[in-house]
C-alpha cells in the first residue's frame, strides 16, 4: 500500500471513529440538560472546579444563542441579577477552570463558551461547534476534535500535545504560545492562524493549509511541511526552523512580512529560511531566499533614504541578481559592449592602422565595426584593424577594459556560488 492510500486509510478511521465506535458518541443523548449543567454552576456558585469528567454530553447546546435564551428567563426571574454561570463580556456560558477530563462533548454546541485553564484532557470533541471559544491555557492533552469547527477559537497558551485536530477548522484562530508538539492536524484548515510562539514539533500537517498564518517566535524544529498544503503568505519572523522540512513553491512569491510591508522583519525571516534551506540540501530555495533577504534589506535602506545604498544594492541586482545569477552577469557584460559600441560610433575617433583617420560616418556598417572593437575592448584585446585616435576614444576604451576585468571576475564570483552554495 503506497503512501497516499494509507495517509486516506488513517484519514477515514479518524473521521468515521465516532460511528465505528459508539462509544465516543452516544445516540442515546446527553446525560444532562443545559437547564441542568447551568442548575450545576449555580450550586457550586461559579464554574470553578465543577466535575463533569467523564460525563457524556454529546450534542449538548451551551451556545451562545441558547445561552442568551437562558438570560432571559433568569432575568424575569431575579431582574436585574445576572446569573454565576454568564460571563458578561463573552455573552456566552462561563466554565472557566471546569472539570471536563474525558467528558464526550462529540457534536455539543459550545459556540462562544469560555473555557479558560478548563481541564479537556482526553474529551472528545469529534464535530463539536466551537466557533468563537475561549479556550487560553485550557489542558487539551490527547483531545479528540476531528472535524470540530475552531474558526476564531482563543486558544492561547493551550495545551494541544497529542490532540488529534484532523480536519479541524482553525481559520483565524488564536494559538499563540499554544503547545501543538505530536498533534495531528491532517487537512487542518489554519489559514490565516495566529500561532505565535506555538509549539508545533513534531506535529503531522499533512495537507494542512497554513495560508496567512502566523508563525512568527515558533517551535518548527523537524517539522515537516512537505504534506502540507500551503504556507503561501505565512510569517516567519524569529521562528525556529532549524531542520524544518519545507519547499520554496510553498511559500509563494512572498511570506506575511514582505506582503505587509514589514521589510526589517522580512528580512531576518528570509535570513531564517536561507539558513534551514541550506540545512536540509535544497540549496535552489537558499539561493532564492538569499535573494530575497538581499531585496529587503535594498528596501529598507529606500524606507531610511539611504538612496546612494539603495542605488549601489539594485545595481548590484540588475547586474548579477546579487552575485547568483550568471546568465545577469552575460546579460550585463553584452550590454556594457552594446552602449560602447554606441558611444564610439556617436563620438568618432576609431581609425584603421594603415591610413588615415576617416571622417566621421554613421553608416550601419561602421556601427558593426565599432562593435567588433568594443568587444575586443573589453576583452582586453587588440583588434588588428581599427585603433583609437582620439582622446575620448582611448579613455573610453580604457574604461571598457577596466570593466571587462570586473564583470569576468564577477561572473567567476557568481559561478563558484552557483557550485557551492550559500
Amino acid at each position: 500500500m503506497n503512501r497516499a492510500r494509507l495517509k486516506m486509510v488513517i484519514i477515514a478511521v479518524i473521521l468515521l471513529a465516532p460511528i465505528l465506535f459508539p462509544s465516543l458518541a452516544r445516540a442515546d443523548g446527553p446525560e444532562y440538560t443545559t437547564r441542568q449543567i447551568l442548575d450545576m454552576i449555580e450550586a457550586n456558585d461559579g464554574p470553578e472546579d465543577i466535575d463533569l469528567s467523564g460525563k457524556d454530553l454529546s450534542g449538548i447546546d451551551l451556545s451562545k444563542e441558547k445561552i442568551a435564551e437562558e438570560l432571559e428567563k433568569a432575568q424575569e426571574r431575579t431582574l436585574d441579577e445576572m446569573p454565576v454561570w454568564y460571563l458578561k463580556p463573552t455573552g456566552g456560558i462561563d466554565l472557566f477552570r471546569a472539570n471536563l477530563e474525558d467528558a464526550s462533548l462529540a457534536s455539543a454546541n459550545l459556540q462562544g463558551a469560555y473555557l479558560g485553564d478548563a481541564n479537556l484532557q482526553g474529551a472528545n470533541l469529534w464535530s463539536a461547534n466551537l466557533q468563537g471559544a475561549h479556550l487560553a491555557f485550557a489542558n487539551l492533552q490527547g483531545a479528540y476534535l476531528a472535524l470540530a469547527n475552531l474558526q476564531g477559537a482563543f486558544l492561547t497558551g493551550a495545551n494541544l500535545q497529542g490532540a488529534c485536530l484532523a480536519r479541524v477548522n482553525l481559520q483565524g484562530a488564536h494559538l499563540a504560545f499554544a503547545n501543538l508538539q505530536d498533534a495531528y492536524l491532517a487537512d487542518a484548515n489554519l489559514q490565516g492562524a495566529f500561532l505565535t510562539g506555538a509549539n508545533l514539533q513534531d506535529a503531522c500537517l499533512g495537507g494542512a493549509n497554513l495560508q496567512g498564518a502566523d508563525l512568527a517566535y515558533s517551535h518548527l524544529e523537524g517539522v515537516d511541511f512537505f504534506g502540507a498544503a500551503s504556507l503561501e503568505g505565512a510569517y516567519f519572523y524569529n521562528a525556529f526552523l532549524d531542520g524544518a522540512r519545507m519547499r520554496r513553491e510553498q511559500l509563494g512569491g512572498a511570506i506575511g512580512e514582505e506582503i505587509e510591508g514589514r521589510y526589517d522583519e522580512a528580512k531576518e525571516a528570509y535570513l531564517g529560511l536561507k539558513n534551514n534551506f541550506a540545512e536540509i540540501g535544497r540549496y535552489d530555495d537558499a539561493l532564492w531566499a538569499y535573494r530575497k533577504e538581499r531585496q529587503m534589506e535594498r528596501k529598507v535602506l529606500w524606507a531610511n533614504r539611504s538612496y546612494g545604498r539603495w542605488f549601489v544594492s539594485l545595481v548590484i541586482d540588475l547586474a548579477s541578481g546579487y552575485g547568483l545569477d550568471p546568465y545577469r552577469v552575460l546579460g550585463s557584460s553584452g550590454l556594457i559592449v552594446a552602449l560602447f559600441a554606441w558611444a564610439y560610433w556617436f563620438v568618432g575617433g576609431l581609425g584603421s592602422k594603415e591610413e588615415e583617420m576617416p571622417p566621421r560616418s554613421r553608416h550601419p556598417r561602421d556601427w558593426l565595426r565599432c562593435l567588433n572593437y568594443s568587444l575586443a575592448a573589453f576583452a582586453t584585446m587588440v583588434y588588428s584593424s581599427l585603433e583609437p585616435r582620439t582622446s575620448r576614444t582611448q579613455t573610453l576604451s580604457s574604461v571598457e577594459a577596466i570593466l571587462g576585468i570586473l564583470m569576468l571576475a564577477l561572473l567567476m564570483f557568481v559561478i563558484g556560488n552557483r557550485i557551492g552554495g550559500i
